[in-house]
């Protein structure tokens, strides 16, 4: 897809969320964008399977309930994009960078996580992590859950968990995703090998 289709594209699907005449519902199923760049786009709610957008810059782009399903999001640039509600199972996002992206509500069962900028602030993410770290184990699988839940930030829940070994055990976890810069937590970039119970 060239440049001028893509700004069709485009302006047809604004068009659309606005309930204009002529307006079109943004489908790049397969579409071919690797290395674009699509800062500060508006698609939300496009039908975006199987999309190629590896190395695509996206900072800032509004992907809201978008279905990314089998999208190639690796070493995409995220930053401070849009996510929330956005179906990403089976999506491939290793080592895209996702520092304040928005993935609240998002779907991310089965989605390649290896190597991503972690988004401290994201329950959504957080938790998802967490959730495939615990496995089978009912008991860290609650820890994951409670998390996730929407209603309080993320840290504080974590570190407000009542029980030390699960606690411990999700910082432990997490410190695995912590890179430098990243803007992780103080409390997994510099805690000890031991952490004080």
């Amino acid at each position: 897809m060239d440049a001028t289709d893509l700004e069709r594209v485009l302006e047809l699907h604004a068009r659309w969320l606005r309930s204009d005449d002529g307006g079109r519902r943004a489908s790049l199923h397969r579409v071919n964008l690797r290395g674009a760049d699509l800062r500060d786009v508006r698609l939300p709610k496009a039908d975006m399977t199987d999309v190629n957008l590896r190395g695509a810059d996206l900072r800032k782009a509004n992907l809201n309930a978008s279905d990314l399903r089998f999208a190639d999001l690796r070493e995409a640039d995220l930053r401070g994009a849009s996510l929330s509600g956005a179906d990403l199972r089976w999506a491939i996002l290793g080592g895209a960078n996702l520092f304040n992206a928005d993935l609240s509500r998002a779907r991310l069962k089965e989605a390649v996580l290896d190597g991503i900028v972690v988004n401290w602030t994201d329950r959504t993410l957080i938790s998802e992590i967490l959730w495939r770290a615990a496995g089978d184990d009912a008991r860290l699988r609650m820890v994951a859950a409670f998390v996730g839940r929407e209603e309080h930030g993320c840290w504080p829940e974590l570190l407000g968990c009542g029980i030390p070994e699960e606690r411990a055990w999700a910082l432990s976890e997490l410190r695995k995703w912590a890179r430098d810069g990243d803007g992780a937590p103080v409390v997994l970039v510099g805690w000890p090998a031991k952490l004080p119970l």
